[in-house]
């Protein structure tokens, strides 16, 4: 949905398909069966958007900010 993308930055169309009713995800769904290469781009963009927005340090990263926030951390 539109709102879940923009809650965790997913660019509609780069790293994953944006629907707001089950027809547009019908025809997203669709069209990427149809075309490889948008496919297999899209695939590897998500991959890439995972592992950066994701990974271990970046959890790490986000909680530090968190508990610092929140007075339990310092560096």
């Amino acid at each position: 949905s539109p709102l879940a993308a923009e809650g965790i930055g997913l660019s509609a169309g780069s790293e994953a398909l944006v629907a707001e009713s089950a027809q547009e995800w019908v025809d997203g769904i669709v069209a990427l069966y149809e075309d490889e290469a948008r496919w297999n781009e899209m695939s590897a963009r998500a991959l890439a958007f995972v592992r950066r927005s994701f990974s271990f340090e970046e959890g790490v990263k986000r909680m530090r900010a968190a508990l610092a926030v929140a007075g339990v951390y310092t560096d």
